[in-house]
C-alpha cells in the first residue's frame, strides 16, 4: 500500500479515514499520520508469542515509572 497516497486521499477528502497497523518501512515515521484527526495508527500484533504479554507488562511498567518520576516517556509519537 502506498501510505503517502492514502494519507493524501484522507487530507483531500477522497476517503473519510484511514487506519494502519503495518507500514512498508518499519520503524515508520508516524508523525504525519498521528497528527491527522481522521487517521488511526495501531500496533501490529502479527509477532505474538508466549512471552509477549510479559514484555508488554514490563514495558507498561517502565512507562508508568518514567511518568511518576518525571522522566522522558519512551515511545512518544510527535
Amino acid at each position: 500500500m502506498d501510505t503517502a497516497a492514502a494519507l493524501q486521499a484522507v487530507q483531500q477528502g477522497g476517503i473519510a479515514g484511514l487506519c494502519l497497523d503495518v507500514f512498508p518501512d518499519e520503524p515508520a515515521d508516524l508523525g504525519p499520520f498521528a497528527a491527522h484527526p481522521r487517521v488511526l495508527v495501531t500496533p501490529h500484533a502479527a509477532g505474538y508469542h508466549d512471552r509477549l504479554a510479559d514484555l508488554i507488562r514490563e514495558d507498561l511498567e517502565a512507562v508508568v515509572q518514567a511518568w511518576v518520576h518525571s522522566q522522558p516517556l519512551p515511545h512518544v509519537v510527535r
